[in-house]
């Protein structure tokens, strides 16, 4: 199998992909992200962008929470993608799909259940999602 060289994607770029509401810019990102679906090349999208791109959607484009988290979830599936923590990340986008936690929080409480991790917090919701996972 040969080594690609690893490419950094930015919010934008994700974003112009995923809303191909810009068709030039949606074009360069679909050949793109083609060969990283089919593992032609390799793409790193590290947590704080996809932090950003779970805002974007909600704040600026209103797209529903499920489908934010199915379509982060389908993109970070694709066999050239790199993302560290990626099971958290999922978990996290699930978790955010069903609750109304923000995506930072459910990082959080993804994280402390994959790492079996205690969580401390004044939030409330939060701290009842934590719980709930650790049964």
């Amino acid at each position: 199998m040969t080594k690609h060289k690893v490419c950094m994607c930015d919010t934008n770029y994700i974003i112009r992909y995923l809303m191909q509401d810009e068709p030039q810019l949606y074009q360069y990102a679909k050949e793109f992200f083609d060969d990283v679906y089919s593992a032609k090349k390799n793409a790193h999208i590290i947590e704080s962008v996809l932090v950003e791109c779970v805002y974007v959607l909600d704040k600026y484009y209103s797209v529903p929470r499920t489908e934010i988290g199915k379509t982060l979830e389908s993109l970070l599936n694709y066999k050239g993608i790199i993302c560290d923590n990626k099971e958290d990340i999922i978990k996290a986008l699930d978790i955010y799909q069903s609750s109304n936690l923000d995506i930072v929080d459910c990082i959080l409480v993804a994280r402390c259940a994959v790492q079996n991790s205690s969580l401390r917090s004044f939030d409330k919701a939060m701290m009842k999602k934590h719980s709930s996972m650790r049964r």
